[in-house]
């Protein structure tokens, strides 16, 4: 009764310390950038470049073309380096329509934000023509730092085209812990794993 408590309790402790290079990846991965910065955007522009790629017709979509078009300009070396994230799968994409598959090269100038699947460019015209007739709103001004700090959320997509703020944050992963395991870590698993091996060679 005792040897498959070890043996369990092994199991776990060898499947929590043991490192995996992918882990390394994907802690940089998911490390978060700031909303509205040109790194955010450029990500943006070409994991949204990625998801609308998987739609029907998206050589004929304005926003994948725009989106692509975007990724392609600021994911190259010289920029932020993520076309080796994002280069596989755009690549295809790409090449399928007709598109060039390298990212532009030098120090390209930063892109906004990512367009939208349903937006196009007629639509953009037309609402730019339609803001253009109507007086627009006199911008809100901040008078003191506490109220600008008061105010956190992220961006959430209602039914009429608006978005409208949550008050909480989305979550964040810094670092990921299985990469800071050291020798300690290590001399425990082979402890335990010498363990459960006795413990096995018992049964």
């Amino acid at each position: 009764m005792l040897a498959p408590k070890f043996l369990v309790a092994g199991l776990i402790a060898l499947a929590s310390a043991s490192i995996h290079p992918e882990d390394i990846k994907f802690a940089a991965l998911l490390k978060r950038q700031a909303p509205g910065t040109p790194s955010y955007n450029c990500h943006d522009n070409c994991g949204t470049a990625i998801s609308l790629s998987r739609q029907p017709n998206k050589c004929e979509n304005d926003a994948f073309k725009t989106n692509y078009k975007n990724c392609l300009q600021c994911a190259g070396p010289d920029n932020y380096n993520i076309w080796r994230m994002y280069g596989n799968t755009l690549s295809t994409a790409g090449a399928s329509c007709g598109l060039s598959t390298e990212p532009l090269a030098g120090k390209q100038d930063d892109v906004g934000p990512a367009v939208r699947a349903g937006s196009s460019s007629s639509a953009g015209a037309a609402s730019a023509t339609s803001a253009a007739a109507t007086p627009a709103p006199a911008p809100a001004t901040v008078t003191s730092s506490a109220a600008l700090s008061s105010v956190s959320g992220s961006p959430v997509a209602s039914g009429n085209a608006t978005a409208s703020f949550t008050n909480s944050v989305p979550p964040q992963q810094s670092m990921n812990a299985g990469t800071h395991i050291g020798p300690v870590g290590v001399l425990g698993t082979v402890v335990v794993g010498a363990v459960v091996v006795g413990a096995m060679a018992v049964l």
